[in-house]
């Protein structure tokens, strides 16, 4: 996200100040490495938002030190830890972000549309108006090539100031914790364009087989590892794959993940649903879709890419569909360990731009509510796998418990099904 470059120094140098207050530590030339490890500490400890020592001090501490422009690159994730301490404020409601041409589409990338993808009617027994987001007609098949594309634009930026700085340069690798889908679609782009394989962390007990040899066959550098024996960070994935220099996706705080469903998020809250229901694996496109929803309703002046209606979406009940077992059908969305807390969707829930009853619910595989979404799946002719269509069958699980009516407006996202035929040549 582009904001304004004194703004950040401001809020870096603020940070800075407080804790040296605070603490009496102070920044000294000698020691700021350790410094910045302790301000991290600190944010932490009282806002809860982990921002990386490194990440402060390299790229932010001393990359702002000699930038020229106006303008700077910086996930919202990071800006809000440190506004939030010390304005006790998220970065929008304390500043504004720098002019972007958003309104000119970037997706697909071989021919960019908005929408990028269609969406349809379901034809679902006692109920009229229930649609589907369909993102299985993306070219890798699944909603992931939109985090492809947002990786590789990032990427290329990020080699093309390497080699702009520095003489005898070597192209840093990237590293990601995936099972699957995520590391296919990116990998595709990689071999497409020319760069350097991705490097993946992945649990081959829990993997679909089909999956892991597509993984070979597309050139990928496969790490494997007990994903359910603790919880990994950045540097425990940068170490695992053997990229301790590299680039990590998964946790790495240099990749503005807001960017990752942006449009998707567009497309789907242009909408105007009552209810929206979506899979729930990594949780970034559900809290995609969060963020952008508060951002246009709070916002004065919303984004060219917003058509919806705020009072609508105000009220709009979204959730997030969940596996809870190792064994589930689900193989995408089951995770041990998730980067996002019940806290990290609480605040959203708590600021009235979306209803109370908003929410990350496991699918109860006992009750069938997963096979009767299959079954209006393969009804309505869908692409789809099981974790696909996970949004469908948490709308069957709770549509009592919600008291969605016959004519309330539904939008489920399938997010689709690879296209093993591209990585098994």
């Amino acid at each position: 996200m582009k904001v304004y470059t004194d703004d950040i120094k401001s809020i870096l140098n603020s940070a800075i100040t407080k804790y040296q207050e605070l603490s009496g530590n102070l920044l000294n030339e000698n020691r700021n490495a350790d410094f910045f490890g302790l301000l991290s500490e600190d944010i932490k400890e009282k806002k809860g938002i982990k921002i990386l020592p490194d990440y402060l001090y390299k790229q932010l501490y001393i990359k702002l030190k000699s930038w020229r422009e106006s303008e700077v690159g910086y996930s919202l994730d990071t800006l809000n830890g440190l506004c939030q301490y010390v304005f006790e404020k998220d970065y929008f409601d304390t500043f504004e972000t720098a002019p972007e041409d958003e309104a000119i589409p970037e997706f697909p990338w071989h021919h960019p549309s908005f929408p990028a993808t269609a969406h349809y009617k379901l034809n679902i027994e006692n109920y009229s108006n229930i649609w589907l987001k369909d993102e299985s007609v993306n070219f890798t098949g699944i909603h992931k090539d939109r985090l492809a594309w947002e990786v590789y634009l990032y990427y290329k930026s990020k080699i093309k100031d390497i080699i702009k700085s520095e003489k005898n340069f070597k192209i840093p690798k990237l590293s990601i914790l995936s099972f699957g889908n995520a590391a296919l679609s990116i990998q595709y782009l990689l071999n497409y364009f020319g760069l350097p394989a991705l490097k993946v962390l992945y649990d081959d007990t829990t993997i679909d087989p089909i999956i892991h040899q597509a993984l070979i066959n597309s050139g990928c550098e496969l790490y494997s590892h007990d994903l359910d024996s603790k919880e990994l960070d950045s540097h425990d994935i940068l170490s695992l794959t053997k990229n301790e220099d590299g680039i990590e996706l998964t946790y790495g705080d240099e990749l503005d993940k807001f960017r990752f469903y942006d449009w998707l998020s567009f497309e789907v809250l242009n909408l105007n649903p009552k209810f929206c229901f979506m899979p729930f694996g990594s949780g970034e496109l559900f809290k995609n879709i969060l963020e952008i929803n508060q951002r246009e309703i709070k916002n004065k002046k919303n984004s060219k890419r917003f058509f919806g209606n705020r009072e609508i979406l105000r009220n709009c009940c979204f959730v997030g569909a969940k596996a809870k077992s190792k064994n589930t059908k689900m193989k995408m969305l089951y995770a041990k360990f998730n980067k996002f807390r019940q806290e990290d969707f609480q605040y959203y829930f708590d600021q009235a731009t979306c209803s109370k009853l908003s929410r990350v619910e496991y699918v109860d595989e006992k009750k069938g509510c997963l096979e009767k979404a299959i079954e209006v799946a393969n009804l309505n002719h869908l692409t789809f796998e099981p974790s696909g269509i996970a949004g469908l069958a948490m709308f069957f699980q709770l549509k009592n418990e919600l008291g969605i009516g016959n004519d309330d407006k539904v939008v489920i996202i399938n997010t689709g099904k690879i296209k093993l035929e591209l990585f098994n040549k």
